[in-house]
């Protein structure tokens, strides 16, 4: 159970015009969302307080402002 990971929730971004989430629910699933259509749900694995690997090696690290660094490419705020 990973509730009160600080991962846990909605994370939104914009790219490529369109709005994005990515949802992380305490068991253990990302689902990803674009304009609010489910791209995909995958597993992920905490690697630390700040870090989670989502399944194919999906790097996500909060950082010290509280923004989410996904995949080196995309800033998202948690909702």
């Amino acid at each position: 159970d990973l509730t009160g990971h600080p991962v846990i929730g909605v994370w939104s971004y914009e790219h490529g015009r369109q709005t994005h989430t990515r949802s992380f629910s305490a068991d253990g699933f990302c689902v990803l969302r674009s304009e609010g259509k489910q791209q995909w749900r995958r597993p992920f694995t905490v690697v630390s307080e700040s870090e989670v690997s989502v399944q194919g090696g999906l790097r996500h690290v909060i950082g010290k402002t509280g923004a989410m660094q996904i995949e080196g490419r995309y800033t998202a705020r948690k909702k």
